[in-house]
């Protein structure tokens, strides 16, 4: 059960950051930009790509956290039960996000564009993910007073680095030198 509450709370967390960054690299109509695809050409063919690039860094780094916060076993046992009291609506407010994306998907990899279908999927998705967002907020807000300075210092320090990382990919996917 601790397994699952951990995991759904590292999707919650990463699905935010993934999201942003997805829709950071889309162009109005919801295509990829050039050379923003898992590879150079969008094909899945090139596994160096910006994109891949900063999700494997995100995913690495968000397990690596975990044990930069060094929590005992008490800190652990009361996000534990932070968690698990807002188990269920954690997968209430991550199903619709994903069914939002699925939608989108769809929209935008239809054989006929219809801008208007995406637009207002996008939209959708995007009240998803701020229910998404609003969530994690308030779940930080109760598993904030749970931890030490220090410990808050290494999420601040994680959410900086990750800010910096985003900025570099972009860069690099629209062929600036960082």
């Amino acid at each position: 059960m601790k397994k699952i509450i951990s995991v759904a709370l590292v999707g919650v967390l990463s699905v935010c950051a993934i999201a942003v960054t997805a829709n950071a690299l889309h162009d109005p109509h919801g295509r990829w930009k050039h050379g923003a695809g898992w590879g150079h050409h969008g094909n899945g063919a090139d596994d160096n790509g910006p994109l891949h690039q900063l999700l494997a860094a995100k995913a690495g780094r968000v397990m690596m956290l975990f044990g930069e916060l060094n929590l005992t076993d008490e800190q652990k046992d009361q996000i534990h039960a932070v968690l698990e009291s807002d188990q269920q609506a954690i997968v209430a407010v991550l199903r619709p996000l994903f069914d939002k994306h699925s939608t989108l998907h769809k929209a935008v990899a239809a054989d006929k564009i219809d801008e208007q279908a995406i637009r207002t999927a996008a939209t959708e998705f995007g009240a998803a993910l701020g229910d998404v967002a609003v969530l994690a907020a308030n779940i930080k807000e109760r598993i904030r007073p749970i931890l030490t300075e220090d410990q808050i210092k290494v999420l601040q320090d994680f959410h900086a680095d990750h800010d910096r990382m985003i900025d570099a990919h972009l860069n690099r996917a629209g062929g600036k030198q960082d």
